[in-house]
C-alpha cells in the first residue's frame, strides 16, 4: 500500500473507531522510519556476511504487469546457521540494455576464478573421501547443509569444498520469488517513489522476520 495512505478519510475513521487512542502516524515520519529501519538491517546484514564464508549472486530481470518498466534485482545466497538464506540487495531501474564489448575477457576471468577456486586433492583430503564414501547413505529428506557441517571436524576439506557448492540454490525459486516481490512495491499508485526508495523497500520485503527484532 502506498504510504500516503495513512491520510486517506477511511482509513482515519476507522482507527478512531477502533482504536481512539492510537495516533497514526503521518506519511513523513513513516518514511523516515522505514529509512531508519533500513539503516540498521543493512548493518545487521553486512555483519552476517562478513561471518560466512561463501556468498553465491544471482541476477533477474522483473517487467512490471501493464508495464514498459523493467528492473534488474541482485540476490545474495549464503549459508547462516546450517540454513541457506537469500537476501535481495538491489533493485535498480533498467533504461537501457547494452552489449558489453568485453565479454569474452570477462568469460576468460570467470573460468580462471572457478579453476583457481578447486582444491586440489592431497593426502589427508583421499582419506577424507574414503571416509565419507564408507557413511550409510542418507534418506532423501536429509538436509546436506546440516549433514556436512555435522561433519567440519572429520572431513574440513571435503566439508568446506560441499558448502561452497551448496551456498548456490539447486533452482531460480528463491531469487525470482524475491524478484518479484518488486511487483508489490512498484505500482501506478508509486509513480513518484525514487529509486532508492524502491530498492529501500524491495530489500526489508525480502529479510526473514528475525532480522526485524
Amino acid at each position: 500500500m502506498p504510504v500516503r495512505c495513512v491520510e486517506k478519510e477511511g482509513l482515519t475513521h476507522l482507527l478512531k473507531k477502533c482504536v481512539p487512542q492510537f495516533k497514526m502516524p503521518g506519511r513523513s515520519k513513516i518514511t523516515t522510519m522505514i529509512e531508519e529501519k533500513y539503516s540498521k538491517s543493512v548493518d545487521a546484514v553486512k555483519k552476517i556476511l562478513s561471518e560466512v564464508e561463501d556468498v553465491a549472486f544471482t541476477c533477474d530481470a522483473v517487467t512490471i504487469t501493464n508495464s514498459s518498466r523493467s528492473f534488474l534485482t541482485i540476490t545474495a545466497h549464503f549459508i547462516n546457521k546450517e540454513c541457506l538464506e537469500s537476501i535481495c540487495l538491489m533493485a535498480a531501474r533498467m533504461d537501457q540494455i547494452s552489449d558489453d564489448e568485453n565479454s569474452d575477457d570477462q568469460g576468460d576471468s570467470l573460468e580462471k576464478a572457478h579453476n583457481r577456486s578447486i582444491v586440489k586433492v592431497d593426502g589427508s583430503e583421499n582419506r577424507e573421501l574414503k571416509m565419507y564414501l564408507s557413511l550409510p547413505q542418507t534418506s532423501w529428506e536429509s538436509n546436506p547443509i546440516m549433514f556436512w557441517s555435522s561433519y567440519k571436524a572429520a572431513m574440513p576439506g571435503l566439508s568446506k569444498l560441499a558448502l561452497r557448492y551448496l551456498t548456490t540454490p539447486g533452482s531460480s525459486v528463491p531469487s525470482e520469488r524475491l524478484a518479484s516481490a518488486i511487483k508489490c512495491v512498484v505500482c501506478d499508485s508509486r509513480s513518484r517513489m525514487t529509486d532508492t526508495h524502491k530498492t529501500e523497500r524491495v530489500f526489508l520485503k525480502s529479510l526473514n522476520s528475525k532480522y526485524w527484532s
